[in-house]
């Protein structure tokens, strides 16, 4: 059995407005990070690449609704405005999240799929570097 160190590294999709991601969705789980507790998603490109991204709260709500192996487009669009409810007005970051309903991972290929991640360079499913677009 080898063990590899899983880190809790991840991109601020925040700083690639108008960019896509395209992913398999793995899941969700939080880790402590500097300010506090964090929500990060998990996706898996085609190439079987992991890419980790941090949580903010459209983001957080629309992949709730997601299942694990479900394909996805996810695209952040940039700032916009509360128009109702109690923080009116309020900024908040907004997300496009589109799913595809015919690529979905069976079970068995997104076991296949996770231990391939598993037995990978830790080097190389870890993402964390902000300068680059990683997608």
């Amino acid at each position: 059995m080898a063990f590899v160190e899983i880190t809790a590294s991840g991109i601020n999709l925040t700083k690639y407005e108008d960019k896509t991601l395209t992913a398999y969705f793995l899941g969700s789980n939080i880790v402590t990070t500097q300010y506090g507790d964090q929500l990060v998603h998990t996706f898996m490109k085609a190439d079987n690449s992991r890419v980790r991204v941090y949580g903010f709260g459209a983001l957080n709500k629309k992949l709730s609704e997601i299942s694990i192996g479900v394909y996805l487009r996810v695209t952040y669009i940039g700032v916009g405005k509360l128009k109702t409810g109690k923080y009116k007005g309020k900024e908040y970051h907004d997300v496009k999240v589109e799913a595809d309903y015919t690529n979905i991972l069976s079970d068995q290929k997104l076991a296949a799929r996770t231990a391939e991640l598993v037995n990978d360079d830790p080097d190389e499913v870890s993402v964390g570097i902000e300068d680059e677009i990683p997608f």
